[in-house]
């Protein structure tokens, strides 16, 4: 196995295919997996380069969650934002998994902003977002998320989380 401090062989050529040719490689704290990450550094462009060996790592859904990121871009300045929502309700659960939590609120943040009916599919990543804002300081989103919640999803065990958030937003 490579030392963790060192890009793998193949790091400046994958990166150079991707427009970042000559960019630094600059090491980051890993996690417990097999996983190592690394800064990538061009002028005033940054991004995180993961390198995952296939024997020990699927990153499939690492990939997935990227190409819905890469579309959702492209989309969710639409004058039209069904398709922007349509996207943020299936990513949004996605990145919750991954523990993304910082792009999840950005999304949700952008798509209340774009429409204050948005919400998430699902009542339980309602309550995780909201919870989210409210760690991040950001109380109102945290309402808005939570705005009509009993309407919107009546049946749930998230109800009971929702309705204790709620009240702590409204203290």
């Amino acid at each position: 196995m490579a030392s963790p401090m060192t890009p793998p062989a193949h790091a400046p050529d994958f990166l150079a295919s991707c427009g970042w040719q000559g960019a630094d490689i600059l090491p980051l704290a890993g996690d417990a997996s097999f996983r190592r990450y690394f800064r990538v550094v061009d002028g005033a462009r940054q991004a995180v380069l993961m390198d995952a060996p296939p024997p020990h790592e699927d990153v499939r859904p690492f990939i997935a969650v990227a190409e819905y990121l890469w579309i959702y871009e492209r989309v969710s300045g639409w004058s039209e934002p069904r398709l922007a929502n349509q996207l943020a309700q299936e990513l949004l659960p996605r990145l919750l998994t991954a523990r993304r939590n910082g792009e999840a609120l950005r999304i949700a943040r952008d798509r209340v902003r774009a429409n204050p009916e948005f919400r998430p599919r699902e009542g339980s990543d309602v309550v995780k977002l909201a919870q989210l804002a409210r760690d991040a300081g950001d109380r109102p989103l945290a309402r808005a998320l939570l705005h009509d919640f009993d309407r919107r999803f009546p049946e749930g065990a998230a109800r009971t989380s929702a309705r204790t958030l709620l009240e702590q937003l409204t203290r």
